[in-house]
């Protein structure tokens, strides 16, 4: 009765340890999993056969008792194969097969053989399954997996060698050491599972949130741009509605005004009119461009210029503002010809809005000057003034477009914020750059870096009637 229930404890223990593996393999599905849960309902019929075999003297028990043995270890090594993602060979299946067989026919025949193969062969082979188990030094549960299928094996072969010596009633022990292995090895393939599923949890978990940061950045972006825009839309109306009101605050002084008796009041109400006109041509002009680059409309027309003579007339056609705003004007240069290819025209409107920043920023008594150089592959023309300097924190967005440096509402000097992206945008189809060099209160140098552009059979043109004098007034119109 003894031997009876005990068999019926093990029944119990691999039936609740069947149970647990299926009821996890369906919260995780695992395949490795279904297959260790199948190898202890196996376990359930191998002891089921040994009772029958041990208790009641069954021959045909024992010889299938030894058959589902076989087969609870041959399920947990696919189970094993399958968990390490290794392809279940036709020849592995082959080898246990025949080792199998040979088991049964021991078992009849010479059962001391059928307990090497029981103990040392099988045993083995959990031993190798371990040591590839403890290569993994990062992770823990395989470690623990390795150390414990090792050890218990190597105690199922020592107590194999100890049994060779004293004669020991082995069922009970073996079914105890079996089932002990079993369950612990299952466990561990159940941390195993665990321990990876956090970790790819936790990766999942930081790619989310490196998504959330990258959402929550582009967010600050979107409001970031929404304020520039904000900020553009109040600088523009600033900018349309000063001139508008001087427009038609003049008119409306013009028309109460006695043309005959009041010619020089008129004429001083016709030319703030026209500098108010001249600023809303600029204003215009400028979307105009930016429109143009963006979709792709704005072409360059390149001739071959002499740079030098086309820069330095450029900058003493601003001779008279130097003069009314009290500032020295340099003009310097490294060599006395140079025959560049340009466009124009876009040279031009970068310069003139180069030194209408320059004439903003420095005051009177101030310096402003314009040097011509060479750098490497590259023609240096650099415009230095020593006002007010930019700050380091802004100097990075002053090519950013509709940026100011200052973006008050009530401002020492006009503009809307776009010149200087547009005069970027415009080096750059010149396959140039741009680049800012400031200090606060020391003044600020922008040089425009131009290729050396050897082409000869570009057009040469002359100087004559290039720079266009009502371009400088337009460009210039917010100075005063």
């Amino acid at each position: 009765m003894g031997s009876l229930n005990y068999f019926i404890i093990i029944i119990v223990l691999y039936a609740i340890f069947a149970m647990i593996f299926m009821v996890y393999n369906i919260i995780e599905p695992k395949k490795y999993l279904g297959y260790i849960s199948l190898s202890h309902i196996i376990g359930i019929l191998t002891t089921v056969s040994t009772l029958f075999s041990e208790v009641y003297g069954n021959s045909l028990a024992k010889g299938l008792a030894v058959f589902f043995f076989f087969s609870c270890h041959f399920v947990i090594y696919v189970g094993i194969l399958e968990f390490s993602k290794k392809a279940i060979k036709k020849k592995y299946i082959t080898i246990m097969t025949i080792v199998m067989l040979m088991d049964v026919f021991f078992t009849y025949n010479c059962s001391s053989l059928s307990s090497f193969i029981h103990k040392v062969f099988l045993m083995s082979i959990y031993i190798y399954i371990g040591t590839k188990f403890m290569k993994y030094k990062n992770i823990v549960s395989r470690r623990a997996f390795g150390l414990v299928a090792i050890s218990l094996s190597s105690l199922q072969i020592i107590y194999y060698i100890i049994n060779i010596f004293v004669d020991i009633s082995r069922f009970k022990i073996d079914l105890v050491a079996y089932v002990v292995q079993s369950f612990i090895l299952s466990l561990l393939l159940i941390a195993i599972s665990i321990e990876e599923s956090k970790k790819h949890m936790n990766t999942e978990l930081m790619e989310l949130r490196s998504q959330v940061e990258h959402k929550d950045i582009m967010l600050e972006e979107a409001y970031e741009v929404d304020k520039i825009k904000n900020e553009f839309i109040v600088n523009i109306s600033h900018e349309l509605r000063t001139p508008i009101n001087v427009l038609y605050s003049s008119l409306q002084l013009i028309e109460y005004t006695d043309l005959n008796e009041n010619e020089e009041t008129v004429r001083s109400y016709l030319s703030s009119m026209k500098v108010n006109i001249r600023r809303l041509i600029k204003l215009v002009n400028n979307f105009i461009y930016i429109s143009a680059i963006d979709t792709g409309y704005m072409k360059l027309n390149i001739r071959s210029y002499d740079i030098v003579e086309f820069i330095e007339s450029l900058t003493l056609s601003t001779l008279d503002t130097a003069h009314e705003k009290e500032i020295q004007l340099i003009f310097d240069t490294d060599f006395e010809e140079k025959m560049v290819a340009f466009d124009s025209e876009k040279i031009e409107r970068i310069m003139l809005n180069l030194l209408s920043n320059a004439f903003k920023y420095t005051k009177a008594g101030g310096n402003i000057e314009v040097a011509l150089s060479q750098e490497e592959k590259y023609i240096v023309i650099s415009v230095k003034d020593d006002g007010e300097g930019i700050p380091e924190d802004m100097q990075d967005k002053v090519f950013d477009r509709f940026t100011r440096v200052s973006s008050t509402l009530v401002r020492e000097n006009e503009g809307s914020g776009i010149g200087l992206s547009l005069v970027k945008e415009l080096v750059e189809m010149h396959n140039g750059k741009i680049v800012l060099e400031s200090k606060v209160n020391e003044g600020s140098t922008f040089k425009v870096y131009l290729p050396d552009n050897k082409e000869m059979d570009l057009g040469i043109d002359s100087m004559k009637n290039l720079i266009d004098s009502e371009s400088k007034e337009i460009e210039f119109s917010d100075l005063f």
